[in-house]
């Protein structure tokens, strides 16, 4: 049961000191006046107190009473969303003034930092909309480049047929059937990227899916003289997630390390539980060339990419996007010309499971 404790005013908290003088004083004449002079005495005491008594509450409510109800007003009026309320006793110089001004000074800035959220809200909803057009363009030009390119590389196929094997027409062709590759490449990330189809989650053993993706990504190995090492939690509870998007997750994360690493490189690829927070982590590592520090923080932003013609920058991006499909979280760590590590986090949904069993 809650505690009730009786509000005092401050009227009372002037007045019952007072009140306790004249008491104490009224018993100390009783005590030690003549009886003749007792009656002059009280009279005489009791016309002070009053007095006192009438000039300390003319002065107290103009002085403390009217400002702390102004401030209680002007207080109420903030609270409904009116920023343009200040108090006048601020010009005052003494400890009340003080107090006035420090309403108004905060006032001031509660204005300023609504109006900044405002037009960062508004410059965000701009952006919003902005990027919402640019996606709508990016998907209509990506479905128009699409079919053409299908038809062109068709062609160059058959053309490529047409030439022996040691004339340079066919090397020619063979790289722009290559270039047809890459654009074919980003016309889809394009695609995925403007109009990104919602996880299918179901329970599923995430373990499975990862050592899908390693298998998938010791075909990309033969190509250079890369380990890859795996590691697999065996006590991994089953994980609620999108076998096919989690599995494209961990393989683009794989293609990374791969482009990273140096001849003679290692990647590694893992899964283990964290009991403490509830979550599943698959970790890929690799001793590649590493992340300079100030390329860090963007390497997630959509179109950025170190990788020069090889990359759209659209990789990490959605592969962060899929992970926050999940409710999980990405991060990634690096020492340059060392090695990197991206970890993702997902969360397991013990609850939902035990609720479904």
């Amino acid at each position: 049961m809650k505690a009730i404790h009786p509000r005092l005013s401050w009227r009372w908290k002037a007045v019952i000191p007072l009140i306790g003088l004249t008491l104490l004083g009224l018993a100390l004449l009783v005590r030690y006046a003549p009886p003749y002079a007792l009656r002059q005495h009280i009279l005489m005491v009791s016309g002070v107190v009053a007095t006192v008594l009438v000039v300390m509450f003319a002065v107290l409510v103009v002085l403390v009473d009217r400002p702390l109800g102004e401030l209680r007003q002007t207080m109420a009026r903030a609270s409904q969303g009116d920023r343009t309320v200040r108090v006048g006793f601020a010009v005052r110089t003494d400890e009340i003034g003080q107090l006035g001004n420090d309403f108004n000074r905060m006032v001031d800035h509660l204005q300023e930092n609504c109006e900044q959220c405002e037009r960062l809200h508004r410059a965000e909803i701009r952006e919003a909309e902005h990027l919402a057009t640019l996606g709508e363009i990016a998907a209509g030009l990506a479905h128009e480049i699409k079919n053409p390119l299908a038809g062109i590389s068709g062609a160059i196929e058959i053309l490529a047929e047409e030439f022996s094997p040691g004339n340079p027409n066919r090397e020619v062709l063979r790289q722009v059937r290559a270039e047809c590759a890459r654009i074919q490449k980003l016309t889809n990330d394009l695609l995925s990227y403007a109009k990104p189809k919602d996880p299918s989650l179901t329970w599923a053993d995430l373990n499975d899916t990862v050592e899908s993706a390693g298998q998938f990504g010791r075909g990309m190995l033969n190509t250079k003289s890369l380990r890859l090492d795996t590691s697999f939690d065996p006590l991994l509870p089953p994980v609620r997630h999108d076998p096919q998007l989690i599995r494209e997750v961990v393989v683009n994360l794989l293609l990374n390390s791969i482009q990273a690493c140096h001849r003679e490189g290692q990647v590694q690829l893992q899964t283990c539980y964290g009991e403490r927070n509830g979550s599943v982590k698959i970790v890929v590592r690799d001793n590649g060339r590493g992340i300079p520090p100030e390329v860090l923080p963007r390497i997630f932003q959509p179109f950025f990419t170190t990788k020069g013609t090889e990359g759209t920058g659209l990789g990490l991006s959605l592969t962060k996007r899929i992970v926050e499909q999940h409710g999980g979280a990405i991060s990634v760590s690096s020492i340059p010309g060392k090695a990197t590590e991206f970890t993702v986090h997902l969360p397991v949904g013990v609850r939902e499971l035990i609720a479904k069993q």
